[in-house]
């Protein structure tokens, strides 16, 4: 179990081989506040969580209902051996209502001792504030899908933005073809 209950937390597996890997937790909702907390868990070859460390490389700053994503060798420019893990858009404090970020950290992950790196806020922001979108990493490009708007309404929109070999992300684009409803 995570050392803590949390709801709103998001997690992403990062690959070490073909055999392993670590689960990194970030954020999330502790029953009285938003969180700022990373939790890091190396998966053994049954696909069990062996423990799980915190991570002192902590978010900088408290947030739940967001999305996350991490880029590999495998699937974007990250050079061999390198990771990195984004934490997009989501709530700030548990008392924002809708509220919503825009933000878009970034961090370091060594995959070989499951150590996270110090988080940064990329230039490149979400297009709007979001709170519950979801994402996913495919070839080269971070999808960003929904999310409840600052107004409360759902939206529609699909962004795109290429990783780079820094782990930096390039520009937001908005496809031309959202989502058929609004959805968060």
């Amino acid at each position: 179990a995570l050392p803590t209950a949390l709801t709103g937390l998001r997690a992403a597996a990062i690959p070490v081989s073909d055999t392993s890997a670590y689960v990194v937790v970030t954020g999330g909702y502790d029953g009285t506040a938003n969180t700022k907390n990373v939790y890091v868990g190396p998966l053994d070859t049954t696909g069990q969580i062996s423990g799980w460390t915190a991570s002192p490389n902590i978010l900088p700053e408290t947030t739940a209902d967001h999305a996350m994503v991490e880029a590999n060798s495998g699937n974007s420019l990250a050079p061999t051996g390198s990771a990195y893990i984004y934490v997009i858009g989501g709530q700030v404090n548990s008392t924002d209502a809708p509220g919503g970020t825009a933000n878009v950290y970034n961090a370091s992950f060594d995959p070989t001792s499951g150590a996270v790196g110090t988080w940064t806020q990329l230039s490149s922001s979400l297009p709007e504030t979001l709170v519950g979108p979801a994402a996913a990493l495919f070839n080269g490009y971070v999808y960003v899908v929904g999310g409840l708007r600052s107004d409360g309404t759902p939206s529609p929109n699909i962004y795109s933005a290429p990783v780079k070999s820094d782990g930096t992300l390039g520009a937001w684009t908005k496809s031309a073809n959202p989502y058929p409803m609004g959805i968060a």
